[in-house]
């Protein structure tokens, strides 16, 4: 995974929440991308099987 796709995915899914109000690129970047890449610390992109741990386990 690597930011330009979790931005398309984030967009993506506000759309068809129907949200009106979208946060900028960059936004998503820092307030979301970021402490993901945090978490897995595997660089720049993120092996899907990282981010899907991080999916299951980020709240424990």
């Amino acid at each position: 995974v690597c930011p330009q796709l979790y931005v398309d995915f984030v967009y993506g899914q506000m759309m068809a929440a129907d949200v009106t109000s979208w946060p900028s690129s960059a936004d998503v970047v820092s307030a979301w991308w970021d402490p993901i890449v945090a978490w897995t610390a595997t660089g720049a992109t993120i092996p899907y099987g990282n981010f899907n741990d991080w999916l299951h386990w980020s709240n424990s």
